[in-house]
């Protein structure tokens, strides 16, 4: 009898090993690269992510930098307006000989006329004691020269002086030099406004960029592991984004973090329709703010309530 039992429990042993044998065979291979590739989605998630926290920080950097050359180009603007008069006009009087119908005493080293209209004997030479009887010498010297010249050097001409007017231009130094400075500050401040700009403009777009690929490695992941916690993991690394965000001091840098932020919650609104819930997951749906006035709106209903 005994023995009996034991052939019949081994036959159903037999039987049962067999069937599971044929349940292994059936089974559709799973290939371990696919846990390869999740483990790696994952961490380009989270690299994703923390790259874009380091750009807000850059937006803001450059924000700051922006802000700065636009100060300065104000500055430098108002002192190119206040120094832009650094000539003063100026009218001198010129002196000059010209023609005339009588002759007069002349110095050969300091030309000009000593004696208008002479009524000495007119001759043209000089170098004899004629001149010592014109009425512009006193003894052996000119008193009208200002080197009082010997009166050997005078002579003859019919000629005349007359003074010109003659309207001058007076370069003020030191505000030229406060202008220069000006201009010169003007032009690299407007310059690196629009080098900052660009780079601004550069780095939003590599958001953007980011964003979509964040997208993808998401609903890759999702693809290959239709079971993994993925939104609860972003949840956390939506805080870790949200608390940087409020340590930033410019508009540009908080407004970029929060549009960023936003977009990272409602794919996570989204992930989370597409998924089966799990018993562990805790995720409530975000509720997106646009702005920050949305959440103080928000806010303040709640208190009213």
């Amino acid at each position: 009898k005994q023995w009996y039992q034991r052939r019949v429990r081994g036959s159903l042993s037999m039987k049962c090993i067999d069937k599971m044998m044929k349940k292994v065979v059936s089974k559709q291979p799973v290939s371990t690269s696919a846990f390869k590739d999740m483990r790696e989605l994952r961490f380009e998630v989270k690299s994703c992510l923390h790259d874009s926290r380091l750009k807000f920080h850059n937006v803001q950097q450059l924000q700051e930098e922006l802000l700065a050359a636009q100060d300065a180009l104000g500055k430098f603007g108002n002192d190119v307006k206040a120094f832009s008069q650094y000539t003063k006009t100026k009218t001198l009087s010129t002196k000059q000989l010209v023609d005339a119908p009588y002759h007069s005493t002349i110095c050969t080293t300091c030309n000009t006329v000593c004696h208008d209209h002479c009524g000495l004997q007119e001759i043209t030479s000089s170098g004899s004691n004629h001149f010592q009887s014109c009425a512009a010498m006193k003894g052996n010297n000119c008193t009208v020269c200002e080197k009082k010249c010997s009166h050997t050097l005078h002579y003859h001409a019919r000629k005349t002086m007359t003074e010109t007017p003659q309207t001058v231009q007076e370069v003020l130094h030191d505000i030229k030099s406060k202008y220069d400075v000006a201009v010169q500050g003007q032009s690299k401040a407007s310059q690196t406004i629009t080098t900052v700009s660009g780079g601004l403009d550069l780095i939003k777009k590599e958001i953007q960029k980011q964003r979509q690929e964040l997208e993808d490695k998401c609903y890759k992941l999702k693809n290959i592991c239709s079971g993994f916690n993925l939104v609860d993991e972003l949840v956390i690394l939506i805080g870790q984004l949200e608390t940087d965000a409020r340590k930033l001091n410019t508009v540009e840098a908080r407004k970029s973090a929060i549009e960023y932020i936003n977009s990272v919650k409602s794919l996570c609104n989204s992930l989370s329709k597409d998924s089966t819930p799990s018993k562990k997951s805790t995720f409530k749906p975000f509720k997106i703010s646009t702005d920050e006035k949305d959440k103080k709106d928000e806010k303040n209903g709640k208190n009213n309530k």
